[in-house]
């Protein structure tokens, strides 16, 4: 039994609009990797925080949604939590 995957978390849009450090690097390297899985069908598994109503990270929002530069296939899946 295989058991790797690409584990990508809490790369949402309200997360990335306070610019963390190294912003564009830490996309970049993350889409290289998640593009170097998918080409050797390594699963890549993306998680995603909801911090509840009224949040910027409330379940439905734009802010919520993973952001576009590393947006899922729709064959992968999507693991929805709302601890840390």
């Amino acid at each position: 039994m295989n058991y790797d995957a690409m584990i990508i978390m809490d790369m949402q849009k309200a997360l990335l609009e306070d610019h963390p450090y190294n912003e564009e690097t830490l996309l970049k390297n993350i889409k290289c990797l998640q593009e170097a899985c998918r080409k050797h069908n390594i699963p890549v598994i993306l998680v995603r925080h909801d911090r509840g109503s009224g949040d910027d990270l409330e379940r439905g929002t734009v802010g919520w949604q993973i952001c576009d530069e590393i947006a899922p296939l729709p064959e992968e899946v999507i693991i929805d939590k709302n601890f840390n």
